[in-house]
């Protein structure tokens, strides 16, 4: 089953950083939390700690997962 909730981010930052900081804290929470960033489509689905860095200011979407299974 999927549960979806959608969220949106205001943030004075630049989108990076905030959506950055935001999911830093999730993970604290979610140890094993999973992501898929979306430029032009969403993919692959990666562990948060490999996929930190690769955040842009393009970003139009992040899927956000407590973990894969």
């Amino acid at each position: 089953m999927i549960t979806v909730y959608d969220t949106g981010l205001v943030t004075s930052a630049p989108v990076d950083a905030g959506i950055r900081g935001m999911l830093d804290d999730l993970h604290g929470r979610w140890p094993n939390m999973v992501v898929a960033l979306d430029r032009k489509r969403v993919g692959p689905i990666l562990p948060w700690r490999n996929t930190r860095t690769r955040l842009i200011d393009a970003l139009k979407q992040a899927l956000i997962s407590q973990e894969h299974r």
